[in-house]
Parts: C-alpha cells; structure tokens; sequence
C-alpha cells in the first residue's frame, strides 16, 4: 500500500514538475538571443544579423513553416527556427504566414 501510495504521489507530480523544467530551459534560452536580432525577408532568402554578425538562409533550407495561436515558427533543415510572434508580426501575420508557405513551397 505504501508502494502504490508513493507511486500515486510520484504520478501526480510529474505533471506539475517536468512543466516547470521546460520553463527553466527556456528562460536559459531567451538570455542567449541577442538584443540585436533582425530578421529581414525576401522571395529568395532570409536575411539574419545578431551581435555583428550576418547569415543568409536560402528559403531552400526552410523545411516547413507554422501557424500556431501566438506566433509562426519557421523551422530549417539543421532543425532550428525562427519564432516570430504575433506582438513581432502585428496585423500583418496572417500576409506574413502565406508569404512564407509561397516561398518554401517554391
């Protein structure tokens, strides 16, 4: 009974526990974004400055694009992405969302 009892306990708290893990490690990553970021979009590519730094991704190397309730993440084929959020995209989310499917279906 004892057993079943601190398995019954152990259940209930994972729920309330690996929720607050995820937390932790996003907090981690939020810190590591650069003040700086700047994402600059065209039918071609995606444009990328941080800390000095430029990248440029082909929309080639875009696997796929989302549209969730907050915000459209753009996920690469090295399995990063891009989160941009509906307070980032304004009014023009929905334009933006299929601008990006257009371009990686291209």
């Amino acid at each position: 009974a004892t057993a079943r009892m601190i398995l019954v306990l152990a259940c209930l708290l994972v729920p309330m526990i690996q929720p607050f893990g995820v937390y932790l490690r996003c907090r981690k990553q939020v810190k590591m974004i650069p003040e700086d970021l700047e994402l600059k979009f065209s039918d071609k590519e995606i444009y990328v400055t941080a800390g000095g730094k430029a990248e440029t991704i082909s929309w080639k190397k875009v696997r796929y694009v989302l549209k969730e309730r907050n915000m459209v993440i753009l996920v690469t084929n090295s399995g990063g992405g891009y989160m941009l959020t509906n307070e980032v995209l304004g009014d023009k989310r929905e334009e933006f969302y299929q601008f990006a499917a257009s371009c990686i279906s291209k």
